[in-house]
Formats: structure tokens, C-alpha cells, sequence
């Protein structure tokens, strides 16, 4: 009866993963598509580099609040690796699960540019011709991520999670 019991509680948990990898995969894959397409889309629409972040963030900001929505109650809706590395270091995911979180959100992403570069006929992959680098980006990549890590903790820890697909894409 205890290994039947233990079967049971095991494979309903693997089920659970499972689904929970799937959500971040299709989560993570519609995200990156939505933000790769928009903005090949912006460029295509308009020489102007205002209004090109403009309609990559507006597409952005939706995108991420629909599939928060969606996701949220599967698997957390992470989309980010480090929203799930930070879920582990506060140990609300474990080590393995958050391991699965960040590989599958990875192989997200890169289906999710792949799709979006072949729905605009460009080839699937290719090299980058504009540089994106120095300390300036680095440092904002780090505050942003700072700040989102951030906004969720306290939205977690005040128990207002049902603000997080308003906030977080904000």
C-alpha cells in the first residue's frame, strides 16, 4: 500500500512538472517570438528609432501580460532564468525543478526567435550586426533585472500575486 501510495504521489508530481516545463517553454517561446517579431515589424514599419521601441515595448507589455495570465497558475510563469534562479536561491523551487525551469526557458527562447525570424523571412539564425555591449547596457541589464526580481518578491511576499501580470509587464 506505502509503494502504491508513493507511485501515485510520484507520478502525479512528474505530471505536475511536466506540465509546469511546458508552460514555461510555450510561455518563454510566444514571449521571445512576440518580442523578435515586433521588432522586425517595427523596423519594417518606420525609419524612426522612437517610435520602433515603441511598438516593440507596447507589443512586449501585452504579450507578457497575456501569457502571465495564462501561465501563472501552471508553472509561475518565470519566462526568465533569472526569475527561477531566484525562486531557488529563496528556496521556492528546488534545486532540480529550477535547473529543468532554466534549461527549457533557454530552449524557449531560441524556438521562439527561430519561429519569429522565419515568419519574416529572414533566415533562422544568424550573426548580430549591431552591438549591444559596454558597461552602460550591462549595468541596465542588471538594474532591470534587479528591479523585476524585486517587484515580484514583494508582490509574493504581500500576497498580491494577482497584481503580478499588471506590474511586472509595467
Amino acid at each position: 500500500m506505502r509503494l502504491r501510495l508513493l507511485l501515485t504521489i510520484t507520478n502525479r508530481r512528474n505530471l505536475t512538472l511536466k506540465r509546469q516545463l511546458f508552460a514555461e517553454f510555450l510561455g518563454t517561446f510566444v514571449l521571445v517570438m512576440a518580442v523578435v517579431g515586433s521588432g522586425v515589424m517595427a523596423t519594417e514599419l518606420t525609419n524612426d528609432a522612437g517610435l520602433q521601441l515603441l511598438i516593440n515595448m507596447l507589443a512586449t507589455v501585452a504579450a507578457l501580460a497575456v501569457l502571465i495570465c495564462l501561465f501563472q497558475a501552471f508553472s509561475g510563469a518565470h519566462f526568465n532564468p533569472a526569475v527561477s534562479l531566484s525562486a531557488m536561491i529563496q528556496g521556492e523551487l528546488p534545486k532540480s525543478e529550477a535547473a529543468s525551469y532554466v534549461t527549457i526557458q533557454i530552449v524557449g527562447a531560441i524556438a521562439g526567435a527561430t519561429v519569429a525570424n522565419i515568419m519574416f523571412g529572414l533566415p533562422a539564425w544568424s550573426t548580430g550586426t549591431f552591438e549591444r555591449g559596454g558597461m552602460g547596457v550591462l549595468l541596465g541589464e542588471v538594474v532591470a533585472t534587479a528591479g523585476l526580481i524585486l517587484a515580484i518578491g514583494i508582490l509574493v511576499r504581500t500576497n498580491r500575486t494577482s497584481l503580478v501580470a499588471l506590474v511586472i509587464p509595467a
